[in-house]
């Protein structure tokens, strides 16, 4: 009897070690293993001992990344959020949607494109009102004017770094979640200045926004000045504004929040679920916001299937084992 359960045992480890090997959609696309190919482009097999040591190395690391440092899963991959001790019961979807888009190669692409599109346009916002600052500096000399000049350009490379972090990222399963610290850290450090920059594209000698439009939008002919009067009158609010931005926590709070990303985002990432979870919620002041931040993105994640039937992924660690 005793022989047969150890028959059995290694015939369902070679299995699930074969499923993993036979899977090259996800050793390529979420583990971000790249494959020796044939000549007509297809993975070439039987894979080398090197080749599947690093196959086994990444979805470890996965598995690890959800489950804990010290803790591999014990029964189905996909009943992870089950069991969490995270009091999830608020937010379910956000976690889950996590969880799905990074452990399915086709759930992975349709989230990537959600964050992107409804995640990130933010981004675009805050810098277009960086240049917008620096520009103006360029043609007004007051020492408030070309101190936020000098803040504009310190956040401009903050934001750089930030992005690259993400860039940098091989793995793909990693490289959106960085996305999503970015798109969170983002929209967090914008909420905190957005009436600023509203305000500073709303003096007098500028266009003004269309009545009735978001808050938070910037038109495309913001900053426009009409005539040598319409200059002068647009220094003097440029340099009120300046002043009294310079004297604001919320100026502290937005460079506070991208440097945080920008500077501590990769190290936290590759700590796991335990160590990012509660960073992020961390930069933003609680986890309200990072459920809000991400609605849009599961909105668009659901409405193209992301949290339909998922197929189930046993622990694949004990079969290279």
């Amino acid at each position: 009897m005793a022989n047969m359960q150890l028959i059995m045992e290694n015939w369902r480890h070679y299995q699930l070690r074969e499923d993993l090997l036979s899977r090259s959609d996800y050793i390529t696309g979420v583990l971000g293993v790249q494959l020796p190919l044939s000549e007509d482009g297809a993975p070439m097999q039987p894979y080398s001992p090197e080749v599947i040591e690093e196959i086994w190395r990444e979805q470890q690391l996965i598995e690890q990344w959800w489950a804990g440092e010290d803790v591999l899963l014990e029964g189905p991959i996909s009943d992870w959020w089950e069991g969490t001790k995270e009091k999830i019961a608020t937010y379910p979807e956000t976690l889950k949607m996590l969880y799905i888009a990074t452990t399915d190669t086709t759930k992975l692409r349709s989230f990537t494109k959600s964050i992107k599109r409804r995640g990130m346009g933010v981004k675009e916002k805050i810098m277009k009102f960086i240049d917008f600052l620096i520009a103006k500096a360029s043609g007004i000399q007051n020492a408030a004017i070309q101190k936020l000049a000098q803040w504009a350009t310190d956040i401009k490379g903050a934001m750089q770094r930030a992005a690259k972090w993400v860039e940098d990222i091989t793995k793909p399963w990693m490289k959106a979640l960085g996305l999503v610290a970015l798109s969170v850290g983002l929209q967090y450090a914008w909420s905190k200045i957005s009436k600023y920059a509203q305000e500073f594209f709303g003096c007098p000698g500028t266009e003004d926004d269309e009545e009735g439009g978001p808050a938070d939008v910037i038109p495309d002919h913001a900053g426009e000045v009409r005539g040598s009067l319409g200059l002068g009158v647009a220094k003097d609010c440029l340099v009120a504004l300046a002043t009294k931005f310079l004297t604001d926590k919320a100026k502290e709070l937005f460079g506070s929040t991208l440097k945080k990303v920008a500077d501590a985002g990769a190290a936290v990432l590759s700590g796991g679920l335990s160590k990012f979870w509660p960073w992020l919620k961390a930069i933003v002041n609680g986890v309200k916001f990072v459920v809000a931040a991400l609605e849009p993105v599961l909105k668009f994640f659901k409405a193209r299937g992301g949290l339909g039937p998922q197929p189930v992924t046993e622990n694949l660690n004990e079969a290279f084992t």
